[in-house]
């Protein structure tokens, strides 16, 4: 079973992760507002909560991805997205 972590927790580790900072990066905003100031193709919001880097899932399920050890849902509205970024 995934960690349990609070959303913003899991969303500011996961960007930390993602970009390999050493540092971590907390946006003010709205998830539609942040998905646009990542490069397309590389990223993909699989989630009304969650933009992820297609490099680092490990695992794709029907209803979730696995990424650095994090289960995060894949929403229905996203799944068509996140289909056709991983097949590229």
């Amino acid at each position: 079973m995934g960690r349990k972590e609070s959303c913003s927790q899991t969303c500011a580790t996961c960007l930390h992760n993602s970009l390999r900072l050493n540092f971590k990066i907390l946006l003010k905003g709205s998830i539609k507002a942040m998905s646009d100031l990542f490069p397309a193709g590389r990223f993909v919001r699989v989630h009304k909560s969650f933009i992820v880097s297609t490099a680092r899932i490990t695992r794709l399920e029907s209803n979730r991805i696995m990424l650095n050890g994090y289960e995060i849902p894949i929403g229905r509205n996203f799944k068509g997205d996140l289909e056709r970024a991983w097949s590229t």
